[in-house]
């Protein structure tokens, strides 16, 4: 009777032990599984956000030459240029204060930089707009273009290192 008595705890106690080891595992495997998931999920959110070129940038580029055809009036145009890189400042905001797992220096880099000079020359170009002098801010929207079209290209690159980041984590576990 002892004996049975012994090998049921025994067995018991073994019992035990292997499930909570079972659970400790699960317990790793879960927050590993968590964490490569909250990983893809940020980079394909990232890309989501930025391909194609935030609409803000592509609509602002529109505006500018509207205002300098003249199919939307100078104050339009400067109300919907000021909504436009507020909407931008919203989403830089919104990425800052999310965790990024490092991406942010993709997204604040040279993008972010040609995003801010992109928007610097949309105020130039309105400020020459108001002075009535036609050929500078005709000239003011070619340079603002190549530096949109420097920014696009810095999203393309911005957009391949989010994607792979993602589809790293989606096979990391």
């Amino acid at each position: 009777m002892k004996n049975l008595k012994h090998l049921l705890m025994s067995l018991s106690a073994g019992g035990l032990l292997a499930m909570v080891s079972m659970l400790i595992v699960a317990v790793i495997a879960n927050h590993k599984i968590q964490d490569a998931v909250e990983r893809a999920f940020v980079g394909k959110d990232m890309a989501a956000d930025i391909l194609p070129p935030p609409l803000y940038l592509v609509e602002l580029r529109l505006v500018m030459s509207e205002a300098l055809e003249g199919t939307l009036n100078a104050e339009q145009a400067k109300a919907k240029s000021e909504r436009l890189k507020k909407e931008y400042a919203q989403r830089v905001s919104y990425w800052q204060s999310t965790q990024t797992f490092g991406l942010d220096k993709q997204l604040f880099g040279e993008q972010h930089e040609l995003a801010q000079k992109f928007m610097a020359a949309n105020d130039k170009i309105f400020a020459l707009l108001d002075a009535k002098n036609m050929p500078e801010p005709q000239a003011a929207l070619l340079e603002a273009h190549k530096i949109y079209t420097q920014h696009r290209e810095q999203v393309d690159t911005t957009v391949k290192a989010v994607l792979m980041f993602a589809n790293e984590a989606i096979e990391a576990e």
